[in-house]
């Protein structure tokens, strides 16, 4: 039996409990180096697959490297060192005298790599001035993270493209050996069976999947979109969001003004409300996810059309540099996409999206997913797909992957 010691400070739970699922204990056991407050938002989102795994948790007041450096030893004897997000604790981190091969989770490359095509830190809005405050936030991180990324062997990125910009445009890739492990896989066990064609008098359910956040995606201008199409709908239309509304109180009472000021007769919105045992406080729980999923015909993407991931001081762009998550929410629920133009997906599921480039090209391509026939070839489109995503398949090449470095799990 093989060990990965998988150090999880904070961020990305479904990452992990589906890590949890891809690794079998009694092949590969997954040693959870983590805290109390991320078991609890583990719990609270209805993981499950991390508890086949052994778990261990920091003491309430301890920082987290003085408890990696408690546990020192035991991290360092497994077989691979994996550190699915990093976020601090990179000059701490880099100090300790590592054997094991380490594994770096990278969602957003620029964070880590490409320093040199962020923005001048005199141009990041709010800090011209604070010259302590700047030092502090980034040229410092920056020269500890780079000494940290001297210890690491392997990087993993979720979409293939990304990890295709790597190769091309970092002059010093091939010091690190790459891995692909997607963000979620396909499940048997969770699987949501296609939801039935609506019978007459029953709405067809488009679903919007994904945190609501306003900088990197357009809800206001779906919710319009909809309310534009109603005019040509035949049957009654229902449209889900469904993640939480994260931002400001007046960005929250916005959405939801918008929601109900686009309700036709044949037109209604249905969105989460902050009732109990529905998750963690960034995260829903799979079970209220899976309701909603069980009742949808098609996904709709509301990411904005430049794929870009803004943030103070560099911008990341999807397909590039970062990947988002829709992608894998139409592999593992097997639902097919509207998507605007623009905006980055796998190359595995072209077939089952459907794209559009206005809000005139919106319309026609709602109407065209409701068509029975048109939404059954998209559908289609995905059973090649689940394969590629299988737990088999992931596993197969994340070994091989290690393997060409000379590593064995």
């Amino acid at each position: 039996m093989s060990t990965i010691s998988l150090l999880v400070p904070s961020h990305h739970t479904i990452f992990i409990d589906h890590l949890s699922y891809l690794f079998d204990p009694d092949d590969i056991l997954l040693r959870i180096y983590t805290t109390l407050d991320y078991v609890s938002d583990l719990e609270a989102e209805g993981k499950r697959y991390y508890k086949r795994h052994e778990i261990i948790t920091s003491n309430p007041a301890e920082s987290y490297d003085a408890f990696v450096r408690r546990h020192f030893q035991t991290i360092n004897e497994a077989n691979l060192i994996f550190i699915p997000t990093l976020r601090n604790y990179f000059s701490e981190l880099a100090s300790m005298e590592w054997k094991s091969p380490i594994l770096l989770g990278v969602h957003n490359m620029k964070y880590w790599f490409f320093r040199n095509k962020r923005k001048p830190v005199w141009q990041v809005p709010g800090l011209r001035g604070k010259l302590s405050a700047i030092k502090a936030r980034f040229i410092n991180t920056d020269s500890e993270r780079a000494a940290f990324l001297k210890k690491v062997s392997f990087v993993n990125f979720h979409n293939p493209a990304i990890a295709n910009y790597f190769a091309k445009n970092y002059p010093n890739h091939e010091q690190y050996g790459i891995t692909l492990l997607p963000f979620t896989y396909y499940i048997p066990e969770n699987d949501v069976p296609p939801t039935e064609y609506p019978a007459d008098g029953d709405s067809y359910v488009f679903t919007i999947p994904g945190e609501i956040v306003e900088k990197r995606k357009n809800h206001i201008a779906i919710i319009r979109g909809f309310s534009a199409a109603s005019q040509s709908f035949r049957r009654r239309v229902k449209v889900i969001l469904l993640g939480r509304i994260n931002g400001t109180n007046a960005f929250r009472n916005k959405v939801i003004s918008e929601c109900n000021s686009a309700k036709r007769p044949n037109l209604e919105f249905e969105y989460y409300t902050n009732s109990e045992g529905t998750g963690s406080e960034t995260m829903l729980s799979e079970r209220y996810f899976y309701d909603a999923v069980a009742r949808t015909h098609c996904f709709v993407s509301a990411m904005k059309d430049n794929s870009a991931k803004e943030f103070h001081h560099y911008t990341e762009y999807f397909g590039q540099t970062s990947a988002s998550g829709l992608s894998f929410d139409v592999i593992r629920y097997q639902r097919p996409c509207i998507i605007k133009a623009g905006h980055e997906y796998l190359k595995d599921i072209e077939q089952a999206v459907e794209i559009y480039h206005n809000d005139r090209t919106f319309t026609a391509s709602i109407l065209k997913m409701m068509d029975p026939d048109y939404l059954k070839q998209k559908r289609e489109a995905l059973d090649a797909v689940i394969g590629l995503y299988s737990k088999e398949e992931v596993l197969k090449r994340f070994r091989e992957a290690l393997k060409a470095r000379m590593v064995s799990i």
